[in-house]
């Protein structure tokens, strides 16, 4: 998408009558005071960028991007409603500022803190992880380290962001979901099932736990040999993910089908869940302990 200033479109030809029209037609997008978009379809992630180079334009240029704006930058997993604003963060002391479209942070920056991305001064994946891990929900907490460490961040990394800042507002739960990280999660879905997993005092999985059944390999999300039992979590974007020009819905499904049965087969009990067992915990409680006491039973040595 193309920003586009108002002195810029002033410059076209048009009147600030005209914008307003073409605002009220869907034909711009207004993203904040004197900045614009090109109508079209975006994604919330898309048009957040758009908000990003509209409001970078009207700063100094001394802030870096952070926390929730950053995060979208490096594709890491954020809540519904935290890209309404721009967040940045300024390397001096004080308060911060805070307004409609821009939510504006005084915090140290070390020189490692700050890279550049597509042009623009981002926070670093551990420090932007570490960051949102401080300011929103464990499970995005925890989705936001798993992804640093699975795009090559080390756990020593993440711990070193921890430990600089014993002080800083949230990092107790910033440490809890840094000791959980685990680079081989595949999705925001699988970090807060294992969130909500280590809440209910459970067995923690193994995740991605690899079977071989007749000759194939099957991969599970989350896997507890001890207990003969593999889990799954059900996100739609699973089944969107495997869909392409020769296979239909119906043969992902079908597929799926034949994959649980080869390892019902050698005694495994597969138990899946979703979205609505992880915001009822008691539900996957039940679920979970049940599938144990199922899988013990017919586990094969």
């Amino acid at each position: 998408m193309t920003v586009r200033q108002t002195a810029e479109l002033i410059r076209e030809g048009a009147t600030g009558d005209e914008i307003r029209r073409r605002v009220r037609n869907g034909e711009l997008i207004r993203l904040r005071r004197g900045a614009y978009a090109d109508a079209g379809p975006a994604t919330d992630t898309e048009r957040h960028r758009d908000l990003v180079v509209a409001t970078l334009a009207q700063l100094d240029g001394k802030a870096a991007l952070s926390h929730f704006s950053a995060a979208s930058l490096h594709d890491i997993p954020v809540p519904n409603g935290t890209l309404s604003q721009v967040w940045v963060t300024r390397n001096s002391g004080g308060g911060g500022h805070l307004s409609p479209h821009l939510h504006e942070l005084k915090a140290p920056l070390d020189a490692g803190d700050v890279v550049q991305l597509a042009g623009l001064p981002v926070t670093s994946v551990s420090r932007t992880a570490v960051d949102v891990a401080r300011r929103t929900r464990p499970p995005y907490g925890l989705a936001a380290c798993d992804r640093a460490l699975a795009s090559g961040v080390s756990p020593s990394e993440l711990t070193e962001q921890v430990e600089r800042w014993p002080r800083r507002p949230g990092i107790a739960r910033a440490r809890r979901v840094v000791d959980l990280a685990n680079p081989l999660s595949e999705s925001f879905g699988e970090s807060f099932s294992r969130w909500v997993i280590w809440q209910l005092g459970l067995p923690m999985p193994i995740l991605q736990y690899p079977v071989d059944v007749h000759g194939r390999r099957y991969r599970s999300d989350f896997g507890w040999p001890e207990l003969g039992v593999l889990g799954e979590f059900d996100g739609r974007i699973k089944y969107e993910g495997a869909l392409d020009d020769s296979r239909s819905l119906a043969d992902v499904v079908m597929a799926e089908k034949r994959r649980e049965q080869d390892l019902r087969s050698l005694g495994w009990q597969v138990t899946r869940w979703g979205m609505a067992e992880l915001h009822e915990p008691h539900r996957l409680r039940y679920q979970l302990e049940a599938a144990f006491r199922i899988g013990v039973q017919h586990r094969r040595p």
